[in-house]
């Protein structure tokens, strides 16, 4: 024995006023959507569906074709919406909530939270001054993580050293406001600068060639003696200082 199903009118919709029931039953599911209980079962609908497999490939396959044709115009919204005071305000809670994290990171040692300081100083100063660099953000925000994973591979090729002395790099927190930053603390060094005399632009930036991990102190020193001097030294203390032969 079969038993007929019943429906309950949740939208106070007449049958009658329609031509036929398809034109019902769509009218019926728009108005019971806005309702709370179809706002809930919708919404319920949408992460079961968004937790399956064909939900997770469709979100992914959207998601990519949206950023790749319009790169420019979310870049756009994203700047107009900051200088709004709202943008602002959310752009200011998101930043503080950074430095919070960073800064816990940091005075517990742990390398990434110095780490983290240096990228986003390189990864700006590449983008303003048009500067090569490895690791850039991509579309899937990888450019952070190209970078740690070449300091870990760094670490375990040379192990935690500074690459031109081999002096143990640390991880000392200090205030940046009352304390000198600790000379032995690690730093990103450009091995081959832009003061090598062939420019920002056309030198090797910051690509993974051209970067080596070493101590603030070592980099401060390096920093003061330019390519030019440092390429002569080397020359004479493998070659000597030749002279022309007197004749």
């Amino acid at each position: 024995m079969t038993t007929k199903r019943t429906y309950t009118n949740k939208v106070d919709l007449n049958r009658d006023d329609f031509d036929s029931y398809e034109e019902y039953r769509k009218e019926y599911k728009r108005l019971w959507a806005k309702t709370d209980e179809g706002e809930q079962s919708l919404k319920t609908a949408k992460q079961i569906y968004r937790g399956t497999t064909k939900g997770q490939k469709q979100i992914k396959h959207y998601s990519d074709r949206y950023y790749q044709f319009n790169d420019e115009e979310i870049k756009m919204k994203k700047n107009a919406y900051h200088k709004t005071p709202k943008g602002q305000e959310v752009l200011k809670k998101g930043n503080k909530k950074k430095r919070d994290e960073i800064r816990l990171l940091r005075e517990n040692g742990v390398a990434e939270g110095f780490l983290i300081y240096s990228y986003n100083r390189m990864k700006t100063k590449c983008k303003e001054q048009n500067i090569p660099c490895s690791f850039v953000d991509t579309k899937t925000s990888t450019g952070w993580e190209k970078f740690l994973k070449y300091f870990y591979d760094y670490v375990e090729t040379y192990g935690c050293v500074d690459y031109y002395t081999g002096e143990p790099m640390t991880f000392i927190h200090w205030d940046i406001k009352t304390e000198l930053r600790p000379m032995t603390n690690i730093s990103v060094d450009r091995i081959q600068p832009h003061s090598s005399g062939i420019g920002y632009v056309t030198a090797k930036g910051r690509r993974k060639t051209n970067v080596a991990f070493c101590t603030y102190g070592t980099n401060a020193i390096k920093n003061a003696v330019t390519y030019q001097i440092a390429k002569r030294q080397i020359e004479a203390v493998e070659k000597g200082i030749p002279f022309k032969k007197k004749k």
